[in-house]
């Protein structure tokens, strides 16, 4: 919980998401629930693992650039 995950498109997009509990999910400051979709799917995986996520845009592949745990960053990583 409150990871730090860094995915990546194949369309060139990447994004860092921090997992949170239902209450502290803030779309504005990355911030999704482990209750989303996103949120569950990203749980299990590790740096470098590829998923085929299916996107408003169409299913797109997604790398796992990177896998902060939560108590190795501070707000200010973020």
């Amino acid at each position: 919980m409150n990871s730090l995950v860094t995915v990546s498109s194949e369309k060139g997009w990447s994004k860092t998401l921090q997992i949170v509990i239902p209450k502290e999910k803030n779309l504005v400051t990355n911030k999704i629930s482990i209750l989303t979709p996103m949120g569950s799917a990203l749980i299990g995986y590790s740096k470098g693992d590829e998923i085929i996520w299916d996107l408003p845009g169409g299913k797109q592949n997604l790398r796992i650039i990177d896998v902060v745990q939560g108590e190795q960053f501070d707000e200010n990583n973020i």
